[in-house]
């Protein structure tokens, strides 16, 4: 894999694993306690969550304490299989995998962002897996395209960890009253995910037909 793609899912991957396994330790927190349902929030008491109305998720355990374990245990693993097993000699299952960690995820009560965007990252990892070989539109990729990838990568690490932990920091030390600003970093989080993950698509496409790194890219 290029190093643009294999930096944008390590780091992408990397801070969505983190925000699961936030969420998980904020229902072990409220104990052995039976959800009222399949809609839960992580952290329903504490003031600091206000801003993001206590992190809704979902789960179908019967138990917030052992959701919130599954949850932090399949965080973990989808941290350790994103950034350091991308490129083992099972790769050519990291979608599967990565999507598997994302549903549990998703069910297990890792929110709705963190699993959401997993699925995200995995469907381009399995974009570049099975269509690699047949691309054969020509992409001219010069310094900008470069740059633009680089600002759009940039982009999502600062609004996403501002939605979290930057806000939740932000409320210890003031009263943010406008809930639209979480709905402004969410879509620009998602937006800047969505161009990061597909730059680094056409630069690893180009990459695999010349089978070297062009100097404009050794940079990065």
């Amino acid at each position: 894999m290029a190093l643009n793609l294999r930096l944008t899912c390590s780091t992408i991957g990397a801070i969505i694993g983190i925000a699961g396994l936030e969420h998980g330790v904020g229902e072990v927190l409220q104990g052995n306690e039976a959800p009222k349902g399949l809609s839960i929030k992580s952290w329903p008491n504490s003031r600091l969550y206000d801003i993001v109305d206590g992190e809704p998720a979902f789960t179908i355990f019967p138990s917030l304490l052992l959701a919130g374990i599954i949850t932090i245990i399949v965080s973990i693993l989808f941290i350790i299989w994103i950034v350091f097993l991308l490129e083992s000699s099972y790769k050519e299952f990291n979608a599967v995998i990565l999507i598997a960690f994302s549903v549990t995820m998703l069910l297990s009560g890792g929110g709705v962002a963190p699993p959401l965007l997993g699925l995200l990252v995995s469907f381009f990892i399995k974009k570049i897996n099975s269509n690699i070989q047949e691309q054969q539109k020509e992409i001219q990729l010069d310094d900008k395209i470069a740059k633009m990838w680089l600002a759009s990568y940039i982009l999502f690490i600062v609004a996403f960890l501002s939605l979290w932990p930057g806000l939740i920091i932000l409320g210890l030390i003031m009263k943010i009253a406008d809930s639209q600003i979480v709905i402004y970093l969410v879509l620009i989080s998602l937006t800047s995910l969505i161009m990061a993950l597909y730059l680094s698509t056409l630069l690893e496409s180009e990459i695999n037909k010349d089978n070297t790194l062009s100097p404009n890219y050794d940079r990065y």
